[in-house]
């Protein structure tokens, strides 16, 4: 999505209104890396979208 400027923004100011307000609830804020994310869920950190989808479809009872 970087390669539209305004997106890129719109993302990056939301971004950052999210994260001031967690840190003014003196809430924790973990970031996790895609791969990360993967892993967790499907077990494998290169998984495709099919697959990461069908796992968070298991896991939330879908």
């Amino acid at each position: 999505f970087f390669k539209n400027v305004k997106t890129a923004m719109k993302v990056s100011q939301s971004r950052g209104a999210i994260m001031l307000t967690l840190i003014k609830a003196n809430l924790k804020v973990f970031e996790y890396t895609p791969l990360q994310v993967k892993q967790a869920v499907t077990g494998y950190g290169r998984a495709d979208k099919r697959q990461v989808q069908l796992m968070v479809k298991n896991i939330l009872k879908l």
